[in-house]
């Protein structure tokens, strides 16, 4: 039998371990809050050619300021669209649309979604992408198509 010592220790720990496996919990702790650097993106010769080609027409466009509404499709609880606003190389916001808390998680900025469409013209069994003035408006990635349930798809607009 274990001392009530042992135990006053223990079952913070377990606690704490349990919480901390909790997927929602685990993601929002290890992704940092807003502001924040964006990594740049860069093209490479190996991407796909309408990648390349509406990387291209984005930084054309030359926005210093702009904000990313973005709504996940997924097998997963039906979640707020996730708003990301970035003011020249920083993410200066990200929040659930209609609400100002700031959340403790990267939101999607436009690299970051050119950065996941590079690895999904790379490694998806399908993708599905529709791109508008440079912007990947809608996005459908089955990663692979002997698994269930782990597709995603993402409806991004700018605001």
């Amino acid at each position: 039998m274990l001392s009530n010592r042992l135990l006053t220790l223990l079952v913070p720990v377990v606690l704490t371990a349990g919480a901390l496996a909790s997927a929602p919990f685990a993601q929002a702790a290890a992704e940092p809050s807003a502001p924040y650097r964006i990594e740049s993106f860069q093209l490479e010769k190996s991407d796909n050619a309408r990648l390349a080609r509406a990387w291209r027409t984005w930084t054309g466009r030359s926005l210093a300021r702009y904000t990313t509404v973005v709504e996940e499709t997924c097998f997963c609880p039906p979640q707020r669209a996730l708003r990301t606003s970035v003011r020249g190389n920083r993410v200066i916001s990200v929040t659930y649309q209609g609400r100002d808390r700031e959340l403790a998680r990267h939101g999607y900025e436009i690299e970051e979604l050119f950065r996941l469409l590079r690895r999904a013209y790379a490694e998806a069994a399908r993708l599905e992408v529709t791109y508008r003035a440079g912007v990947p408006v809608s996005i459908y990635i089955d990663w692979d198509e002997r698994i269930a349930d782990e597709e995603i798809g993402l409806n991004v607009k700018l605001a």
